[in-house]
């Protein structure tokens, strides 16, 4: 290609690219702008969104409320526990024994069964041995006792306001053994009827042990819990 043929390729291009120079500079000059086309979200769109950020918004929430609880609920003590006290819950509420009865409870600890009769009286939880001391008889039928000294006792009262500070006993439902709820040590004996005074007799040349005694309390929430370390 010769000189001149070049030269005149050259400037045809010059030529050609002069109007769009122009004309580009004329757009800018007059605002020319490139935008997105951005379509507006359907309903559809809408409502699958909302829907899933409710249901977002209700997961953490049940995730927060379930957190806060379980964490209240481990730091739920009874009052002068040490940390490494171990107490077992035997009762929902105070409403499931009413005061002056026995009730025989029991749950599970390391995996074995733990039995305890539990007594109510004067506001206090009693939690002592499941069998008599003397008689090894279950004493799921015993009855609270008041104390009057000299190894006597008078049974409870109905609509007697109920000492704290009293001294009561249990008593065997089969031989009339009585045993401090308090300390567990025989506190005589006092049989009713002709069965016990049978039984009584029968047993009367066996020694009497004491029974083991738990301390029991009630936490704020109205359980009951009795230590079992």
């Amino acid at each position: 290609m010769s000189t001149s043929t070049r030269i005149l390729a050259f400037l045809s291009m010059v030529v050609m690219l002069v109007p769009l120079a122009d004309a580009f500079s004329l757009g800018s000059s007059a605002g020319w702008q490139t935008q997105a086309v951005v379509r507006p979200a359907t309903r559809s769109t809408k409502s699958t969104t909302t829907m899933m950020m409710a249901k977002k918004n209700r997961r953490e929430r049940r995730y927060a409320e379930a957190k806060k609880k379980k964490s209240s609920g481990s730091k739920q003590q009874p009052s002068g526990a040490t940390s490494s006290a171990k107490w077992l819950q035997v009762l929902d509420n105070t409403s499931e024994l009413e005061p002056g009865s026995v009730k025989v409870v029991s749950g599970k600890y390391k995996g074995e069964d733990r039995v305890f009769t539990l007594a109510a009286y004067g506001g206090t939880y009693y939690a002592v041995s499941e069998a008599c001391g003397r008689c090894k008889f279950p004493l799921i039928n015993g009855k609270v006792k008041l104390l009057t000294g000299g190894g006597k006792a008078e049974d409870l009262k109905p609509g007697v306001e109920q000492d704290p500070e009293a001294e009561i006993a249990i008593a065997c439902p089969l031989c009339g053994a009585m045993f401090n709820l308090r300390t567990g040590e025989i506190a005589g004996e006092q049989p009713k009827g002709l069965a016990q005074v049978l039984v009584s007799k029968v047993v009367s040349q066996t020694p009497a042990e004491s029974i083991t005694t738990h301390q029991a309390q009630v936490l704020s929430t109205g359980a009951v819990v009795v230590r079992v370390d």
